[in-house]
């Protein structure tokens, strides 16, 4: 059986099974004192995989092992958001229109996202918001050391946009955040799949759907996480980026089989200048 692998600042190893553990401690007990200790971070159960810190000698001994399949490091993720002063509420109506009808309102059933879960990975939700209805609660936190709230807004106005009372789409969702940016907007990759083994770990049999607005570099480890996520029934919406030489498949998770990637599109019905493509 092999192992895959994940590196966080060139020292932190990801592994697809966790009976990988007896490995990695077997390792980490040899190459003790040769450099910083080498530790267990995240454990992902759903993904049967785990991360770790490793020195440089047990980093050379488990890329040589023939029990390894691929090793990766681990990189930092930023949200994809653009400010906008005065935002119109277009968006909303267009949602509901098949042609593009600038004076047609907003039509939605009224039980819209009733008895579904969307799981917001991004920033955290500030659950006390009037536009939630007590809806949104925050499920769990991995920036560690942070509050247990959004401390960015990103988080927040996401969740405002698939299910807020006002400007949601869905107004009778309800909403669980995932904490896995901090208050500048960033993360890691191994934050981030914590997050999702979290989610699927409690969403799995369930009517449930994960937003992920974030993105960064191309991550295999990343990617199979959501891969798994989708053949366990849960299906990911993400982002393409906000960057429009970029091409959202060359990217993670924008890129991964199995994720709804979604560019941005203007009030005529155009990509949007700054969306990314794929």
């Amino acid at each position: 059986m092999k192992y895959t692998g994940l590196f966080v600042v060139a020292c932190v190893a990801l592994f697809s099974f966790s009976d990988a553990a007896p490995l990695f401690n077997d390792i980490a007990r040899r190459q003790n004192g040769r450099g910083r200790k080498s530790t267990i971070g995240h454990q992902f159960h759903s993904f049967r995989s785990f991360s770790a810190t490793v020195n440089a000698a047990a980093l050379k001994e488990i890329l040589a092992s023939e029990d390894v399949d691929f090793v990766e490091q681990d990189q930092i993720v930023s949200i994809n958001t653009l400010q906008q002063n005065n935002p119109p509420s277009w968006g909303l109506r267009r949602v509901s229109q098949r042609q593009n009808n600038p004076s047609a309102p907003f039509y939605y059933q009224n039980q819209a996202g009733s008895g579904v879960t969307a799981y917001v990975i991004d920033t955290g939700i500030n659950t006390a918001h009037v536009e939630f209805g007590g809806r949104a609660v925050m499920g769990a936190n991995f920036v560690y050391g942070s509050a247990n709230t959004d401390e960015n807004g990103h988080g927040t106005h996401v969740s405002g946009t698939i299910g807020g009372t006002t400007y949601g789409v869905a107004k009778k969702v309800n909403l669980v955040g995932v904490k896995v940016l901090n208050a500048q907007g960033q993360g890691s990759f191994s934050g981030i799949i914590a997050g999702m083994d979290w989610v699927a770990q409690r969403a799995r049999g369930t009517k449930a759907v994960v937003n992920m607005s974030l993105g960064g570099g191309k991550s295999q480890a990343l990617d199979q996480a959501l891969t798994n996520l989708f053949n366990s029934g849960i299906p990911s919406i993400v982002a393409a980026g906000n960057d429009a030489n970029a091409d959202a498949c060359n990217g993670s998770p924008s890129g991964a089989q199995g994720s709804f990637t979604v560019a941005a599109s203007d009030i005529n019905d155009q990509m949007a200048s700054f969306s990314s493509y794929g």
